[in-house]
């Protein structure tokens, strides 16, 4: 309607989005025991139709210079906005780790798949968002992280470093814990480091600028501030990527 609308993902899942004021819901997820995994499948990540007209848009976009991203479902939010509702997927990692294990192998194959396609069409990059933490700290512990989905973010930067491409992750929230963990996956990108989240930019650009490209550095609330205090702030930020 004037308002909205709802969309139905190739997994079943539907998502009410409501514009004014702005809210988003997704419902109708088709796991929540191993027992639904039997009539759970995922569409062919293969499929040419997938990537109709992709390689013919990035020629396009690198004709002009720009540098092309590939857009992918991650590894933890493919599970929670397509397979499994938020708090099911929560649980999961503590009571049901054997479903998690399940479902990253169905997901995390999926992702390789779709990504190792995206750059052989002309993909410069695979960029993804997986939100590991809320502003006060991460969603699941350093030591989950490392058991579910490290592997399979190592695996995602090997093969597309292999292709010749790059990987930029998206992950809000208090995710210093496992910023070396990053380190070692090999990712070339990160963002968007929210010092509302905790984040001190100049500390972050003096560890980590060597290791991977600092992207971000906004607080949330810069949207709101007046412009002159955001041109303030974009001036400083700009020095700081200058400086490191």
């Amino acid at each position: 309607n004037d308002n909205g609308l709802i969309v139905e993902y190739e997994t079943g899942v539907l998502a009410k989005i409501q514009y004014n004021p702005h809210f988003y819901h997704s419902y109708n997820h088709p796991v929540k025991t191993k027992a639904d995994l039997k009539n759970f499948k995922l569409p062919d990540p293969a499929d040419p139709a997938r990537y109709a007209g992709f390689a013919e848009d990035a020629k396009y976009l690198k004709s002009k210079g720009e540098y092309v991203l590939g857009s992918l479902n991650g590894f933890y939010s493919a599970l929670h906005y397509f397979v499994m509702d938020y708090e099911n997927t929560l649980m999961a990692l503590l009571l049901d780790p054997e479903l998690i294990q399940a479902l990253l192998e169905m997901v995390g194959e999926w992702n390789l798949i779709a990504a190792r396609k995206m750059i052989e069409a002309g993909a410069d990059c695979i960029a993804f968002c997986d939100d590991l933490g809320n502003k006060q700290s991460m969603m699941m512990s350093p030591d989950q992280y490392r058991r579910f989905f490290k592997p399979w973010h190592k695996r995602l930067c090997d093969l597309v470093h292999d292709a010749g491409g790059r990987v930029h992750i998206h992950s809000h929230g208090a995710i210093t814990p496992i910023l070396d963990d990053f380190v070692d996956c090999g990712f070339d990108f990160v963002n968007p480091f929210d010092p509302e989240e905790g984040f001190d930019i100049e500390h972050v650009l003096k560890q980590y600028s060597e290791h991977f490209v600092v992207v971000g550095g906004l607080p949330t609330s810069f949207w709101d501030w007046e412009i002159e205090r955001q041109e303030q702030y974009i001036e400083k930020l700009a020095g700081l990527g200058k400086k490191y």
